[in-house]
């Protein structure tokens, strides 16, 4: 298409541009579509996102989102508010209430956190590795012996690390992703719970309800209300 052309041709300049910036660096894109640019330029320039550059879009736009590689983090804007203040005005003009014209503005309704931004400074090299090994594949079923023949490392020596520079443990870590992304799938879907426990890497709808429980002092169902 004109668009992968334009972007194809842009990227070399892109690349040199965020091979210059100090690095860890983080990026706000005006739009998500722009956030992928910066992200696939990244991969062309063996950046790696987020450790070197966290991206940060705009619109949240789930399908573009979640294809990325990594997901990418963005801001979701308060549309629904927007579309009724417009709605609301356009009603006064129709009904003769007012002739006044407004610029209608809305802002931000929340930050749609993914793996784009997940990041934390850590000079360590086996933490590095065992963080984003978590960060990709806790979802897919993975436990602790997995994470600790991906670093090369001892499990002891993994785990002593991990406990030095984050102050928990491998397993706390695979959970906390994990429950990241079940929170992410309530607020955003109906999926129903059973299959949310099933694409989080959780053994059933009864072991995730309890893990739930722990973390957050609520049930998912009453999370999904609240949000």
């Amino acid at each position: 298409t004109a668009e992968q052309e334009d972007a194809g041709l842009e990227r070399p300049r892109l690349c040199a541009w965020l091979n210059a910036l100090p690095k860890p660096v983080a990026l706000l894109a005006a739009m998500d579509n722009r956030g992928r640019q910066v992200m696939d330029a990244c991969a062309w320039a063996g950046l790696n996102v987020p450790r070197d550059i966290a991206v940060l879009g705009v619109d949240n736009d789930d399908d573009l989102c979640e294809t990325t590689a990594p997901a990418m983090s963005s801001i979701l804007l308060d549309a629904e508010r927007a579309s009724y203040d417009a709605a609301r005005h356009l009603d006064e003009l129709m009904r003769g209430v007012s002739r006044e014209r407004r610029v209608i503005t809305y802002g931000p309704a929340q930050v749609i956190a993914r793996r784009s931004t997940d990041t934390t400074q850590i000079s360590d090299v086996v933490v590095v590795k065992a963080l984003e090994f978590i960060a990709v594949n806790a979802c897919a079923g993975i436990g602790v012996p997995e994470v600790v023949r991906h670093v090369g490392a001892s499990r002891r020596l993994a785990e002593q690390r991990f406990r030095t520079q984050l102050g928990r443990t491998i397993l706390d870590e695979i959970r906390r992703v994990r429950l990241e992304r079940v929170r992410t799938l309530l607020r955003e879907t109906n999926q129903a719970i059973g299959e949310i426990a099933r694409q989080c890497g959780f053994e059933s709808e009864s072991h995730l309800g309890s893990v739930f429980r722990r973390a957050h002092g609520c049930t998912m169902r009453d999370f999904r209300k609240r949000e």
